[in-house]
């Protein structure tokens, strides 16, 4: 029920098309016959820049905890700013084609407004709250104590560990720029050779033009390695989270209407009681071993699965009980609900599949432009709908990697993870998947800039990912080879998931389904 909520909160906030600071930012050209469409894009931008942090905003009180209430103040503004920015990041991608798309600059590069000046903004600020905002937050949140009113008590340490991360993050980024922050761009170089022959000759002398194919090293700004950067760390999430999103989307949403909530007669409400009152107990049993195994000490891969396990199974036990009391209580619930989660099921079964096609035909074979000639069509059918197209499959795939980092987490037990609850949601879980969410954005504008180059040539985001970021010395073999195991990813997950699934609570309502 949760992840459908958040599912569908989320999707409200990514149709919103939107860019920050639209105002303050944007130039206009000299004024001309294309004034007009540049002051329509500023106020679209505007007003859907509000709607989306009004969604934010909305999303963050839904989903709070209540033990959260009237306080922590300063990570629910970094959390209503982070994901607004990792909105705004990647539906600039369909803004800057609309810009492009003004029908009086055909033949000027880069449209009427400064998209590029855009980007900058966006993605420094993304850096700045990604590697020094947010860990602080997350630290400042996760070090209070209810006995400690000092506030420096929370500061410091939190200084202090931003202040670490920071540094090896900074070091790490000039030492790269200062030795190989080169871009290889291919040219090729033409030469004309004059030909002179003898006098006594019947040919005539002439020019024999021949070229040939070469890289010219470009040493590029920190800007532009700074994202090539974030890029390269974002790519190592995206394909193997990206990759298992693709696959768990679609089959969790059908999934969510399958095991939907159905009326029970009272004799199977208690029946079902006395199983979760069994496991409950067991569970507390599980529990108190886990904190004196803690108490003593104990620590190391081994242990850390078994607390994990624990929580997971915590978890479930939480959302089996909910479905219960649904079940009896509200005879099932709101079945529109159940339904809308099928419908979006198959929507999202179309969307990856579309982009499985697209990865192995256009990016890895070349073979055919396939989703950019959709994406040109439906521009020519109704201006604008490819730009709409476009920006649902880009937003799409970021959410596919919130997903994946939860499956992965959950299934495997490779670390903590902070999942979203209803009036359940505590800001260091806001916060960190607010990291994860702005990190692989970053890596998202990159992989449909390249997916998409041919619907989206002549704009800023072509120039910056495509023919500087993607062939960063370095960054370029990440994004030439990560999208080989991408695809490998999503079909080992579709079998993983197919024959390995979470183990639940018994529901024998369901087994005789």
């Amino acid at each position: 029920m949760a992840d459908r909520k958040v599912n569908a909160a989320m999707d409200s906030v990514g149709e919103a098309y939107v860019i920050v600071l639209s105002l303050a930012l944007f130039k206009l050209r000299e004024k001309g016959p294309s004034g007009l469409m540049e002051w329509w894009l500023i106020v679209v931008a505007a007003v859907m820049a509000v709607v989306t942090v009004a969604l934010v905003f909305y999303l963050v009180v839904l989903f709070s905890s209540e033990d959260d209430k009237n306080q922590a103040w300063f990570p629910k503004i970094v959390v209503v700013l982070s994901l607004s920015l990792a909105c705004f990041n990647v539906l600039i991608l369909p803004y800057d084609i609309a810009n492009r798309m003004d029908p009086a600059l055909q033949g000027l590069p880069g449209g009427g407004i400064n998209v590029t000046l855009v980007w900058q903004i966006v993605l420094y600020a993304i850096a700045a709250l990604t590697f020094v905002i947010c860990p602080f937050a997350m630290f400042y949140y996760e070090s209070r104590d209810v006995e400690q009113e000092d506030m420096c008590h929370q500061i410091r340490p939190a200084a202090l560990y931003t202040l670490v991360s920071l540094g090896v993050f900074c070091g790490l980024l000039f030492l790269l720029w200062l030795t190989i922050g080169t871009a290889a761009i291919p040219f090729n170089k033409y030469t004309n050779n004059y030909t002179a022959v003898s006098s006594y000759s019947s040919t005539p002398s002439a020019y024999v033009s021949t070229y040939e194919q070469g890289t010219l090293d470009i040493k590029v700004s920190l800007f532009v390695y700074l994202v090539g950067l974030m890029s390269a760390v974002g790519w190592v999430l995206f394909f193997i989270f990206g990759g298992v999103g693709l696959t768990a989307m679609p089959m969790d949403f059908i999934n969510a209407y399958r095991d939907r909530p159905i009326p029970i007669t009272a004799a199977e409400y208690a029946q079902k009681k006395i199983e979760i009152a069994r496991e409950t107990e067991r569970l507390m049993e599980e529990g108190k071993k886990l904190d004196e195994a803690n108490r003593s000490g104990k620590s190391g891969k081994k242990h850390n699965k078994k607390v994990l396990a624990f929580k997971n199974q915590v978890n479930d036990l939480e959302q089996y009980y909910e479905k219960v009391e649904i079940s009896y209580k509200e005879k099932g619930g709101e079945i529109l609900k159940a339904w809308i989660a099928l419908a979006v099921g198959i929507v999202a079964t179309g969307l990856s599949i579309a982009w499985f096609f697209h990865i192995i035909l256009f990016n890895i074979a070349n073979a055919t432009p396939f989703l950019n000639a959709l994406f040109i069509w439906l521009d020519k059918a109704f201006s604008l709908l490819g730009v709409l197209a476009y920006a649902i499959f880009a937003f799409y795939l970021l959410w596919c990697v919130v997903k994946g980092c939860t499956r992965v987490g959950v299934n495997l037990l490779l670390f903590t993870v902070y999942p979203m609850k209803v009036n359940g949601t505590l800001m260091n879980a806001f916060l960190f998947n607010c990291i994860l969410i702005m990190l692989t954005s970053v890596s998202v504008i990159q992989f449909c800039a390249i997916s998409f180059k041919n619907y989206a040539e002549n704009t800023s985001v072509s120039t910056l990912f495509t023919t500087y970021v993607s062939r960063l010395v370095g960054v370029n073999y990440v994004v030439m080879y990560l999208q080989y195991p991408l695809v490998a990813v999503s079909f080992l997950a579709l079998l993983w998931l197919c024959i390995c699934p979470r183990r639940k609570i018994k529901d024998d309502d369901d087994d005789d389904d």
